[in-house]
């Protein structure tokens, strides 16, 4: 049987291509993908429903926050424990070394460039290094720590989602991100702001068993970096430590936790041990880290304690030292 051609005159089985009554063939053909023809408002839909877009949005809010407080609140003069760290890190910076120019408060004769270990060196190190960048100021070192308050949120977020899931950590992201406290210490050359950063991310390497993607020796050995780092910005980052090792224990067994507790100690002697070696040759005497914690103590629990770092008559000093210069020596 023979086929015939159509009214249009093309052979059966050939393309259909209809020609419209002006003669103008018009193609049966999607030429735009299904994206393209939905428009703009189909690829917008789509981009606010990004986590990293949301998050993004999260983190520069709370960093414009944290900008306007501390180039709004005044930090001058410094005083205290900020007064030690901006000396300390300018000395740095000069060239100097980690060592202290102070007053003391009993006979006003100035010490100059005295050798110290009286707070953790960690952030005075930060500072220093910025400083050799930007010149010493401390504008910058304010912009730092709401820089370092601004990065903190992303963790914070990955932290909580590990332990709670998703809902929790959008909520303890966005509670961070405005938090008066997280804010307010951005204004003040301490080292809050860098310890509250390594300490959240230390914590979810610890919790997040994918946090870090490849060998399993990675997740415990960062983690013990970072537990080094913490302690040498505040000493009470030497509790990460313990902790992780009862964590281990909780979910590992005590057979499994013994190789990542070994990387997490090593780690953390890693970064420790230079500068406890430090310690003992140019202060003379077993520091770990610093030696602030006599002090502390003294001015919490002595007789003369009022509750806050003030302290009503100085008790006497200690082989000669009074009271508030101690911190500068072992």
């Amino acid at each position: 049987m023979k086929l015939r051609n159509d009214r249009y005159g093309r052979a059966p089985g050939a393309e259909t291509w209809p020609m419209a009554r002006s003669g103008v063939i018009e193609p049966q053909v999607e030429l735009m993908p299904p994206a393209v023809r939905a428009g703009a408002g189909g690829v917008a839909s789509s981009a606010l429903r990004s986590p990293a877009l949301w998050m993004t949005a999260l983190v520069l809010f709370g960093l414009v926050l944290r900008l306007v407080w501390v180039l709004y609140v005044g930090s001058q003069p410094l005083g205290g424990d900020p007064s030690w760290y901006y000396n300390v890190a300018t000395n740095i910076a000069r060239g100097h070394g980690f060592v202290a120019d102070h007053h003391t408060l009993f006979d006003g004769e100035p010490i100059i460039r005295q050798p110290t270990a009286a707070w953790p060196p960690a952030y005075s190190y930060v500072l220093a290094a910025m400083w050799k960048v930007v010149g010493i100021s401390v504008t910058s070192s304010k912009v730092l720590n709401a820089v370092l308050s601004g990065l903190t949120i992303p963790f914070v977020y990955l932290l909580a989602r590990s332990i709670f899931g998703k809902p929790a950590g959008w909520l303890a992201a966005g509670v961070f991100c405005v938090f008066p406290n997280a804010i307010a210490w951005s204004s003040v050359l301490f080292p809050e702001e860098l310890f509250t950063f390594v300490f959240v991310v230390a914590l979810w390497i610890l919790v997040d068993p994918g946090a870090l993607r490849g060998a399993r020796w990675r997740a415990p050995l960062a983690f013990g970096l970072l537990a080094g780092v913490a302690t040498l910005t505040r000493g009470e980052g030497a509790v990460l430590l313990p902790v992780a090792v009862l964590f281990w224990f909780a979910r590992d067994g005590w057979r499994d936790s013994m190789r990542p507790i070994a990387l997490a100690i090593a780690g953390s002697a890693v970064m420790i041990m230079p500068w406890t070696v430090r310690n003992m040759v140019v202060m003379h005497a077993a520091i770990p880290v610093s030696t602030n914690s006599g002090i502390a103590l003294r001015i919490g629990h002595s007789p003369q304690s009022t509750g806050t770092t003030e302290v009503t008559n100085p008790p006497e000093p200690v082989d000669g030292v009074p009271v508030w210069e101690q911190a500068y020596y072992p």
